[in-house]
């Protein structure tokens, strides 16, 4: 690739921190319309914070990944970290620093683009990563593509000698230099859930995903100890709840899953219980072969696990090369009730519409199967050509490649028995199906409740007022609220001892039924403008209290 840098550890010129330069990392905001944005659910539930944000659900793992080599160049008070989704960024954030690292996913692409053109138009060095940061971007100076573990201290030693280069393609990290998480560097109140990594890679190759092509199907896993070590850091810190494995497929490697779940096993018991894990499989968790993996998560202290179930549709599961779900012995269905009563777990499913072989039922399909297989809360979405994949490869072969992939709401590309007409009508079909009738949605987590684990706590204090006003919300001001107190009597009365995960649920249903009945609205809401930093002295995007609050919308 044009401009990639060669240099080699024995030619780069020395440096120092005494240049003086001082370093930005930004994370950029989610945008409002995300299923992945629960702000809204958040400032309806919890107190705001110190700058007048909600919480947030995740931390910039990436970023406080790269903060620790950042930190030894430039040094500890030359370097700060701003997660939009918590804090404002300010015109004075940017003018204070010469170099601005942003990261982020896809989904963030509004505000990512917002954060590289105004820190370019003051002056500043831009400097992009992860999936959005290609060697195109018109407002980033230097781009990070793949892994940066074998990247980012040859661009540092380029950048403080003035010889950096436009473009630095990383190679595949072994685990043992993996970045290691500074958990210290974040004000751990605004975060409802840690993340934390043991693994990169999937041995399979599904035609619509990503993993592959940027990490590869060789898994590559993390040694227990320094994992352990990692979740000692959290534990010091005073972290006590959600932890995200954030694995793209936690069993790809099955022995290494073992290893981990024993030892954690050890550790949660020696400590009581203080994580509460979820992550990312495959329905492989289904077959006998992994019946001791299947029921070494509950004991581990797993309560969530996302596996990207896809489709009903036989034929579509097939054409994207998901044949891991298709394994004969017993069918989808089956394979997903197993896992959820022989784990003790709660299944968090990922489906997709609009594949090639799908046709005008599948809007429906995707409904009874969603409703049968009992998920409270699965992730739909459209097929999207990301970059780099199979997908986006053949795609543009066929011409049919029609938009830029910028949000999960729009459709990018010409489908094959569908019109972009249908998809984008039966993909608000299944998600008003799903996520407004609260009748079903509650059938759903009744029906999962009964097969997950108690969890081994209640509540504490700040979650004892979330669930207060949960009930205010849904309870007294919710239009649905008849439904809502014959899930609450049914659940006090069959799972007493399941009340977290059960209210946690109806509080993850109001979060998807507000942003669905916005989606789906007649007429979409207005969207308020961005004010620029440049042109005001303003806040990078508008501060929370000029956004709609999530009241507005509850009925």
């Amino acid at each position: 690739m044009a401009g990639v840098m060669h240099t080699t550890q024995h030619d780069r010129p020395e440096t120092n921190v005494r240049v003086g330069r001082r370093a930005l990392l930004v994370y950029p905001e989610f945008p409002e319309d995300s299923y992945l944005n629960f702000g809204p659910m958040h400032r309806l539930l919890m107190p705001l914070n110190r700058h007048g944000f909600p919480k947030t659900m995740m931390p910039p793992l990436g970023l406080i990944c790269i903060l620790g080599p950042i930190r030894e160049r430039y040094g500890q008070d030359r370097v700060r970290l701003i997660d939009m989704n918590i804090q404002p960024l300010r015109r004075e954030d940017l003018e204070w620093a010469d170099d601005v690292y942003i990261g982020g996913m896809l989904t963030q692409c509004v505000s990512y683009d917002m954060v590289a053109s105004q820190a370019k138009a003051l002056g500043k060095t831009t400097i992009g990563g992860g999936p959005y940061a290609d060697a195109d971007h018109e407002h980033l100076d230097h781009v990070f593509i793949n892994e940066s573990e074998y990247t980012l201290g040859p661009f540092l030693d380029d950048l403080f000698a003035g010889v950096a280069q436009r473009v630095y393609e990383g190679r595949r990290p072994e685990p043992e230099d993996f970045f290691h998480p500074d958990f210290s560097a974040l004000e751990l109140s605004n975060y409802s859930s840690m993340a934390i990594q043991f693994s990169r890679g999937c041995p399979h190759d599904c035609e619509f995903c990503d993993i592959t092509s940027r990490f590869g199907r060789k898994m590559r896993t993390r040694d227990v100890s320094v994992f352990l070590e990692e979740l000692d850091d959290l534990y010091a810190l005073g972290w006590r709840g959600q932890v995200f494995i954030i694995d793209d497929n936690f069993i790809g490697k099955p022995a290494a899953a073992q290893e981990l779940l024993e030892a954690l096993t050890e550790w949660q018991k020696s400590r009581g219980y203080p994580f509460e894990f979820f992550t990312q499989a495959t329905v492989l968790l289904a077959e006998p072969r992994n019946d001791a993996l299947l029921r070494a998560f509950a004991p581990a202290g797993f309560s969530m696990i996302f596996l990207g179930i896809e489709s009903p549709n036989e034929e579509s599961l097939a054409e994207t090369n998901k044949l891991h779900n298709l394994r004969p012995g017993s069918t989808l269905v089956e394979k997903l009730h197993r896992i959820q009563e022989v784990g003790e777990i709660l299944i968090l499913g990922g489906f997709v519409l609009g594949f090639d072989n799908d046709k005008i039922d599948i809007f429906d399909r995707q409904i009874e199967f969603i409703q049968e297989i009992r998920l409270p809360t699965p992730t739909i979405a459209m097929l999207s050509p990301l970059p780099e994949t199979k997908l986006e490869k053949r795609l543009k072969e066929e011409s049919r490649i029609v938009g830029k992939v910028a949000s999960g709401h729009d459709v990018t590309f010409v489908p094959k028995n569908l019109t972009a007409h249908e998809l984008l009508a039966g993909y608000k079909k299944v998600l008003k199906a799903v996520y407004t009738d609260m009748d079903g949605f509650y059938a759903r987590c009744l029906g999962s409740l009964k097969c997950v684990r108690a969890p081994r706590r209640l509540f504490n204090e700040g979650e004892f007022l979330a669930v207060f006003r949960l009930l205010y919300h849904e309870g007294v001001r919710g239009q649905r609220r008849w439904a809502f107190w014959k899930y609450f009597g049914r659940m006090v009365l069959q799972h007493p001892t399941k009340l977290p995960y059960g209210l946690r649920w109806a509080a993850y249903g109001m979060h998807y039924r507000l942003l669905t009945e916005r989606l789906t609205a007649p007429v979409a809401d207005p969207v308020p403008a961005m004010p620029p930093v440049v042109d005001q002295g303003s806040v990078l995007p508008p501060a929370i209290d000029q956004r709609p609050a999530a009241t507005e919308v509850v009925a």
